[in-house]
């Protein structure tokens, strides 16, 4: 992680298919109203869906087939008027 003034502040995530750990992560976003991070990382059998707090700390794993898909879903679900809910 970065400041906005590209001062390198954290990092999080080791290599690995553990949770917790990123194998091939593809897809980052922020949840607008926690801060917490959304990471859709593909493993060897299937992909996943990784939330962390905004310091970088695993909280839970979800396992999915389509990553982009879920992504959207939590993209939404941020937003003002949400149409989907998920459980995180």
């Amino acid at each position: 992680m970065f400041e906005k003034t590209g001062t390198f502040k954290f990092q999080f995530g080791i290599p690995g298919k553990e949770e917790g750990q990123l194998w091939y992560p593809r897809k980052v976003a922020v949840m607008r109203n926690s801060g917490k991070f959304v990471v859709c990382d593909r493993g060897n059998e299937r992909s996943r869906m990784q939330i962390f707090t905004k310091n970088g700390h695993f909280i839970k794993k979800i396992a999915i087939r389509w990553v982009v898909a879920v992504l959207l879903s939590v993209l939404i679900c941020e937003t003002k008027t949400p149409r989907l809910k998920l459980d995180l």
